[in-house]
């Protein structure tokens, strides 16, 4: 799964790709419908997806979010509206991801990362292909 070019814009709603750099920040286009472009300047904070990562009990002290987006991918049960309660969010969160950080990762967080799987899940769903399945797209292209 690559996210090296979709990001999060803190203040913004959704998710946004990172089209190209300019010399005061980054043009991004939204990853929606609409694909609205707009700059965004240097004193927003862009957190691109692939260096994000959820907190976790294990040797590494987190879990990379392609991680966890592809298991929810494969995830058989159902997966929570983002407005669903505290208890709800953080019960799915065990299931899901059990070595999950309890202290660390808030209700928020996981709201957050729902909201973004609904995302990219609707209008990037090429993300979820596993490497085979791309590569055999790719090859008969």
């Amino acid at each position: 799964m690559d996210l090296t070019n979709i990001a999060a814009i803190s203040g913004k709603p959704g998710l946004y790709r990172v089209i190209k750099p300019t010399r005061t920040g980054v043009i991004v286009e939204s990853i929606d419908q609409q694909r609205k472009r707009f700059a965004v300047g240097m004193n927003s904070r862009v957190s691109v997806l692939k260096e994000v990562a959820i907190y976790a009990y294990n040797a590494e002290g987190s879990v990379p979010l392609a991680e966890v987006l592809q298991k929810m991918h494969q995830w058989q049960g159902e997966i929570p509206m983002p407005n669903a309660s505290a208890e709800e969010l953080m019960a799915f969160m065990e299931a899901l991801l059990p070595e999950f950080d309890r202290q660390r990762v808030y209700p928020s967080d996981i709201k957050k990362l729902i909201s973004w799987f609904k995302i990219l899940s609707a209008f990037e769903p090429e993300l979820f292909a596993s490497p085979s399945t791309a590569e055999r797209d790719t090859k008969q292209k």
